[in-house]
């Protein structure tokens, strides 16, 4: 395991981050610990077609937060590059379903527990070597942006505490393929009517191109239930398409189209 000894500090004040300089950055290694979490990146050997699975995993440590995809009103998106890995294509890297919670007067939108980012990809060859280069931020009183060079052997023994881990983030993640719905901008809300769901529930969606939305509002529709979410910043392009979770038992991925 690498510790880190040190990392640069954002500051957290009235929810916002304000960053006091570059992240700092953690040499190569399958594990790395810091204040806050401890981020380990495994992955399974390559099935008979060349398909294999991983994930990264974050332990956090009592009363840190860290960030989905979008991560709402404050806090510091994930960000995931595998460009410097061997021997494999363009891993797809998926978010387990997030949860809210406030920081000030603002809304985020992350994780509270400790999250694992499953991923999947395809060996080309028995020398594949995973190579990550994660900048995520951590939040507790203050906020930290970290970022941390990890790498992987696919082919090294994966113990059976490791296995489950990677087991249980595919289990977490939302189920089934993404769902298409269609949904529309009226004035300052996005609207997205979900027929045959009666059970109003968290609809969380992920701005694409400069685009954020707030929290789901959601009230029963005929043959369905309606969520309305404000339209928080609005992007230099039009918007055609968002990627969404319903939260749920089980969470469904979604695909928006707007009309």
């Amino acid at each position: 395991m690498t510790k880190i000894a040190s990392i640069t500090p954002l500051f957290l004040a009235c929810g916002l981050l304000v960053s006091a300089g570059p992240a700092s950055a953690a040499p190569a290694g399958a594990s790395v610990e810091t204040t806050g979490a401890v981020l380990t990146l495994l992955a399974e050997p390559p099935a008979a077609d060349g398909t294999l699975r991983g994930a990264l995993v974050v332990e956090l440590e009592p009363g840190w937060k860290t960030y989905w995809i979008d991560p709402g009103e404050s806090g510091l998106a994930p960000q995931f590059d595998f460009s410097r890995s061997q021997g494999i294509e363009t891993p797809d890297i998926r978010f387990p379903p997030p949860v809210r919670f406030r920081e000030g007067d603002m809304v985020s939108n992350g994780y509270t527990n400790s999250p694992a980012f499953a991923f999947t990809a395809l060996a080309n060859d028995r020398t594949a070597r995973i190579e990550l280069s994660a900048t995520i931020g951590l939040c507790r009183e203050i906020c930290v942006p970290l970022s941390v060079e990890l790498a992987a052997d696919p082919a090294a023994p994966l113990s059976m505490t490791d296995a489950m881990a990677i087991d249980r983030a595919f289990l977490a993640l939302p189920r089934g393929g993404k769902t298409k719905l269609e949904g529309r901008l009226e004035g300052e809300r996005l609207v997205v009517d979900l027929a045959g769901d009666t059970a109003p529930r968290d609809l969380f969606v992920a701005g694409h191109a400069g685009w954020r939305f707030g929290p789901s509002q959601a009230a029963a529709s005929p043959g369905g239930t309606r969520y309305e979410l404000p339209v928080h910043q609005r992007g230099p392009a039009p918007l055609e398409r968002l990627d969404a979770v319903l939260i749920g038992e089980p969470s469904r991925d979604l695909r928006i189209d707007i009309r």
